[in-house]
């Protein structure tokens, strides 16, 4: 899905463990995990960098499908039983919600962080191919 590296928390995030890398199906061994003691200050790091933040919670009124991704993204995902702080939501360039259907109000943050990576992917590849038309 285009992912160069995942951002995590030195404490309160899930380890990387052999099931994790069999879960992932391997994913986890060709993707850089990187921990931070301060998830605060490395996404202001890369958003000064150029990155846009995109918190993905289902508070958003703006559907991903709706919301034109760009650029460098950090997309933040929150855990499955607090969401997002309300710090990283304010700092956040944008704030996405995939959409729901029926009486599910929210996903597992996997199967949530996998459909919107196909979002951007997919508007990506649309994006480029636009490109590729006009030469």
């Amino acid at each position: 899905m285009g992912v160069d590296a995942i951002l995590i928390p030195n404490q309160g995030s899930a380890t990387v463990t052999a099931d994790a890398i069999k879960t992932s199906a391997g994913a986890l061994l060709h993707i850089p995990v990187c921990k931070t003691t301060l998830l605060k200050d490395s996404l202001f790091y890369l958003q000064q960098s150029g990155f846009q933040l995109v918190a993905c919670t289902e508070k958003s009124r703006q559907k991903i499908d709706d919301y034109q991704f760009f650029g460098p993204t950090a997309i933040i995902m929150g855990s499955e039983e607090n969401g997002i702080t309300s710090d990283l939501i304010k700092m956040s360039d944008a704030k996405v919600a995939i959409p729901m259907l029926g009486e599910i109000s929210s996903l597992n943050v996997g199967v949530a962080t996998g459909m919107i990576l196909y979002e951007r992917l997919r508007q990506l590849k649309a994006e480029y191919s636009l490109v590729l038309v006009e030469h």
